[in-house]
């Protein structure tokens, strides 16, 4: 289930607003106090999750002012959701639907809430209590249906020493779902150890809050237990964390365990705190505990938390990795793409190097105006605007660098020419990952444009010197011959797009995959808006282009047609949520071509 449309009629500084989400990673950017945090803490948890709405959550607008709160979503339903959510019979049998949920704050007893499934409204409301107010079932609640919100922000980091106190629920508890929590409690958590967790104060200081049951685990089995997840974390930790590589988390009860006394369940023991040491060090035993380490542990764990969840999650991560530096910010984006396979992710970032440059159709961008006061939500901070020929200015202004400014050395590297290359490859990689075909794995693979020669060199130097695996994609060009000739000095791996283009032996590049049918029909619909902008034909397209490749012949007709220059990255960006739809021919291509970058 996945969160598609958020319509922000009224609520604090939006009004007549629209946040349109990606299934799997949405990325937003906004200078401070644009909205970011509070839409991502507070509405998410109380507004949609647990269905409160309070006077703060009226319009913060001055001529709004503390008009009465308005919103609704759009949610997609999948067969598979059946399966693991408690969905009312009402909204049909197991499908593919569309669930809208609107609230309107009404100054009365009314029906706040409204459902609509496949755009057919259904009645939520059964009776009405003393009061008047109508009587909406717990099956219709949100809480009930939709995934829950998990809140991370990593505020505060895992400790290397900390004090805990492990119990155990009473006979017939419930617990209820974790939606934030500190690192530590976290850890002990995962570890199958329920337990309150503060800071190193003395173990024979008495705890603040109810006494509560003590545990029936032995010392030694939470020592077992703490080694298990400590085993997990160590596993993603060298998976995923490269400076240093190799590290080892460690994670025990402190002192010495190994007599009678660790086999004596905690609820026999006088004494019931514990004091659990975290530690992490390299093969040497060489301690390691910088915050960034410290942080990215934190996060691991909060990753785990995730993992082990039966129910799926909506996660929302405020500034993430912000004390990381920028090769490990870069490596926390791909990882939130990788997560966002089974859970939908909302993410708030400063950091250029959070943001996945290979999905730019991911960001969104908040701008708050400080006139009237109002955040206005740009959907498409990359869209191509008229007199506008760095398509991502808007962009740029907020975080400081446009699309393509940001490259990582990765394992393994396909260095490209353009951002257009890079864009397409990586959503057609994506794209062949959700249908099971072989593809490029982003988690370990950096697709890289490189411009010219002199960028391509240098990028050929820094990989070789990282020992990383490289492949060159080129264009059929002048250039794309000048690259072969480099690779080929530099005994490097390339390939040429020409043998996967719809015209055959011509200039051509990544445009030419895709075909000229499939590519001008978007570039119409990308350029419909336009006053100045007139459809091209098709076949007046395959009449005049000659030998150009298609990206540079509509530079030509932009240029002497319209007067204006022709932005094929921001056509690639639409393209990139529409690859499923090619005709077999086009997509066959494309695959194509990156089965034969993943064999080279």
């Amino acid at each position: 289930m996945r969160l598609r449309e958020l319509r922000l009629t009224r609520y604090r500084q939006f009004i007549d607003e629209k946040l349109i989400l990606d299934p799997y990673v949405t990325a937003i950017v906004g200078r401070n106090d644009t909205g970011k945090t509070g839409l991502l803490d507070h509405f998410f948890d109380q507004c949609v999750y647990e269905g409160v709405i309070s006077s703060a959550d009226r319009s913060l607008v001055p001529t709004h002012q503390n008009a009465r709160t308005v919103f609704s979503m759009l949610w997609e339903i999948f067969p598979d959701d059946y399966g693991v959510i408690s969905l009312p019979p009402e909204f049909g049998p197991p499908g593919h639907h569309t669930l809208e949920v609107s609230f309107q704050e009404l100054d009365r007893p009314g029906k706040y809430w409204r459902y609509c499934v496949d755009r057919q409204e259904i009645d939520v409301y059964e009776g009405v209590t003393k009061d008047g107010m109508p009587i909406r079932p717990d099956r219709f609640r949100q809480r009930y249906i939709f995934p829950t919100p998990r809140y991370i922000s990593v505020a505060r980091l895992m400790k290397t020493h900390f004090e805990a106190q492990p119990w155990d629920l009473h006979t017939g508890a419930i617990e209820l779902p974790v939606k934030r929590s500190e690192p530590e409690s976290l850890l002990l958590r995962l570890a199958g150890v329920r337990a309150r967790t503060r800071d190193m104060i003395g173990i024979d200081q008495p705890w603040e809050g109810p006494q509560l049951p003590a545990s029936a685990l032995t010392p030694r089995e939470i020592n077992e237990r703490l080694a298990v997840v400590s085993g997990r974390i160590t596993e993603k930790l060298r998976v995923w964390w490269h400076d240093p590589p190799g590290l080892v988390f460690e994670a025990k009860l402190a002192g010495d365990w190994s007599g009678a006394a660790a086999t004596r369940p905690m609820n026999a023991h006088a004494i019931q705190t514990l004091i659990v040491t975290c530690a992490v060090h390299d093969p040497d035993d060489i301690p390691y505990h910088g915050t960034g380490l410290m942080w990215f542990i934190s996060f691991l764990i909060e990753w785990l938390a995730v993992e082990d969840s039966a129910q799926p999650l909506l996660l929302l991560f405020d500034e993430p990795a912000t004390p990381l530096h920028p090769s490990a910010q870069r490596v926390v984006a791909k990882l939130l793409a990788t997560i966002a396979l089974r859970h939908q992710v909302i993410y708030s970032t400063h950091s250029p190097f959070m943001i996945d440059w290979d999905f730019p159709q991911r960001t969104r961008m908040l701008v708050r105006d400080s006139n009237s006061k109002r955040t206005h939500i740009n959907n498409k901070p990359y869209h191509p605007r008229e007199g506008v020929r760095q398509i991502w200015n808007p962009l740029r202004s907020t975080i400081g660098v446009t699309l393509g400014d940001v490259g990582v050395i990765a394992d393994k590297n396909v260095f490209v020419e353009g951002v257009t290359d890079q864009i397409l490859l990586a959503n057609a990689s994506a794209l062949l990952r959700e249908r099971g075909v072989p593809h490029l794995d982003l988690t370990t693979t950096s697709i890289i444009p490189y411009g010219d020669l002199t960028n391509l060199s240098h990028l050929i130097g820094i990989a070789r010197n990282r020992k990383a695996d490289v492949i060159v994609v080129t264009d059929a060009d002048q250039q794309g011959s000048r690259v072969i000739t480099l690779c080929r000095q530099e005994g490097i791996s390339h390939l040429t797009i020409e043998q996967f283009s719809d015209r055959g032996n011509t200039d051509c590049g990544i445009e030419d995959v895709i075909g000229i049918e499939s590519y001008i029909a978007d570039v119409n619909t990308d350029y419909q808006g336009f006053e100045w902008f007139r459809p091209l034909d098709v076949e007046t397209v395959r009449k005049e282009i000659g030998n150009l490749s298609l990206g540079r012949y509509l530079q030509k007709v932009f240029e002497e047609q319209f007067g204006r220059s022709f932005d094929k990255v921001a056509v690639a960006i639409s393209l990139a949520g529409k690859l499923g739809g090619l005709p077999e021919p086009a997509l066959g291509r494309v695959r194509g071509l990156i089965a034969s970058i993943r064999g080279s």
